[in-house]
């Protein structure tokens, strides 16, 4: 059951994506050496990652616009197509080369302005530069109402670096929904995604990538303490890193990190793990000689498929993006909080959806319309051949159900003229003759006009040869028509009493 839907979704987003109503989300990875992207289609994770030119971005910092905005449409194009270029795209990015510097404080338990105006004093004092040049963010990431204690983590980043990405962004077509740290994501899919992790133990993780090594700190899911160590402060006079010097940074960074938590919390750590891009047996063996808790690589299953530690914040990016109504609340250091871009975009989303389906129903009504005058006009020579056959047998019963049909015929015929008006100019003849036949009594049963100003043919039926003849003279009075013949032979007597059929022909007045 579950399966199938799974598979009515799919399909409905599908349906959506293809009318252009819901918007394309997924995760932005941007390193200083490459750009990854992860985009979830609905049945497993797109991944695609673009090597960015040296010197493009340096240590976070965008240095060449142009080439970075180039980078982007380019991964844009290989994941949505070569004419993807003005598609909007809702992305939450990471920062990987730039150290969000974070800080957890504890605060009595309060709650609405008291809890704010307690949490902005104290990020006031936390924030490693003049707070008016940081763009920062806060959520409570526990509580103790036995101590009556709660814990806030505020994450502070530099507010022109995050500015100067936006903007470049923007202008690629990517539409930032958040921007979050390496260290709250690698938190999260942990919390989330792991398969043997237990909400109310502490674990440590150590990541490995191409901007350092970075120790984590994590209680009952919940990000509490980052340390990094940096390449560049590692690399020797000519910018090499010995082997010998990385494993002591290892050594001695994970001994300071375990003394640093037992200073901090009664609980002991349950186990470490290990997210490394390169050098994984090295970090391992030497994370396992100074530590007496189980060690474990860090790598996530989506469904089958395997998430390699170097797409650990792409995807971590991508699976906010997809539940992003579920997690605007969460830390977001943009310009505006998650909550308020999550308002916007499903603003946005709304009247999209309406500029689509409108156009759609007018369509729908067109095409209805259409059908319906073509199945008229299959009725109205359907009715005229079987009451004609059925005057020339001398069946009453079919005449009389002729009779009814052309009736009912005729209403369709008024009720089109009126919406097809403007469009045919006959409307005015047929409308001048089923006015005075109407006024005289005669039921109209077909108008043949032919192709150009020739002869027009009408046919009908009266109660008597007196209803007909006044008829004619009433037509053959009229200065819109001329020529107007009733020939004898053309009058039906019926059989057995009931209504005179005849033909009539005329032109119209030039």
């Amino acid at each position: 059951m579950k399966n199938i839907f799974h598979q009515v979704e799919v399909f409905f987003n599908k349906a959506l994506s293809l009318l252009h109503v819901q918007q394309n989300v997924g995760g932005l990875d941007v390193s200083d050496h490459v750009l990854r992207f992860a985009y979830y289609n609905g049945e497993q994770w797109r991944l695609q990652a673009f090597r960015l030119a040296p010197g493009v971005i340096k240590d976070g910092r965008i240095k060449n616009k142009d080439a970075f905005r180039i980078a982007l449409l380019e991964l844009k194009a290989e994941v949505f197509g070569a004419k993807s270029g003005k598609k909007k795209i809702n992305v939450v990015v990471s920062l990987s080369s730039v150290n969000a510097y974070s800080q957890v404080f504890s605060l009595p338990l309060l709650s609405g302005d008291s809890l704010e105006k307690a949490v902005m004093l104290n990020i006031k004092m936390a924030s490693p530069d003049d707070v008016a040049k940081m763009y920062t963010d806060w959520q409570v990431v526990g509580r103790d109402t036995a101590i009556g204690r709660c814990d806030v983590l505020s994450v502070f980043i530099d507010r022109p670096l995050v500015d100067e990405l936006t903007e470049v962004l923007s202008s690629a077509g990517f539409v930032a929904m958040a921007l979050e740290s390496k260290a709250l994501i690698l938190a999260r899919m942990l919390r989330e995604k792991g398969a043997s992790i237990s909400h109310d133990q502490s674990y440590v993780v150590v990541s490995v990538d191409d901007v350092g090594i970075d120790f984590l700190i994590i209680r009952k899911g919940e990000l509490y303490f980052e340390y990094v160590n940096l390449w560049r402060d590692l690399m020797d006079a000519k910018g090499q890193i010995q082997m010998d010097v990385f494993t002591a940074a290892i050594e001695q960074s994970i001994r300071q990190v375990m003394n640093f938590y037992g200073q901090h919390w009664p609980d002991s750590v349950s186990g470490v793990f290990i997210a490394a891009t390169a050098l994984y047996e090295e970090t391992r063996s030497a994370v396992i000689a100074n530590v007496s808790v189980p060690v474990a690589s860090y790598t996530l299953y989506f469904k089958d498929q395997e998430i390699s530690p170097n797409w650990l914040v792409a995807v971590g990016c991508g699976t906010r993006s997809i539940n992003f109504g579920k997690r605007k609340k969460e830390i977001s250091l943009l310009s505006v909080s998650a909550e308020e871009t999550y308002l916007r975009d499903r603003f946005v989303n709304f009247m999209d959806f309406w500029r689509v389906l409108i156009p759609v129903i007018f369509s729908l009504i067109i095409v209805v319309l259409t059908g319906t005058d073509i199945f008229l006009a299959r009725v109205q020579v359907t009715v005229a051949a079987e009451s004609a056959a059925a005057l020339k047998n001398g069946t009453i019963p079919g005449v009389a159900t002729a009779l009814d049909l052309a009736s009912q015929f005729n209403q369709s015929v008024m009720f089109i003229q009126t919406i097809e008006k403007a469009a045919d100019p006959k409307m005015p003849t047929v409308s001048a003759i089923a006015d005075i036949a109407s006024s005289s009594g005669i039921t109209v049963t077909g108008i043949s006009f032919p192709s150009g100003s020739g002869t027009i043919t009408f046919t009908g039926t009266a109660e008597s040869e007196d209803q007909i003849f006044s008829f004619e003279k009433t037509m053959q009075g009229d200065s819109r028509f001329t020529d107007v013949d009733v020939p004898l032979a053309g009058i039906q007597t019926p059989l057995g009493g009931g209504a005179f059929s005849f033909t009539m022909t005329l032109s119209r007045a030039k």
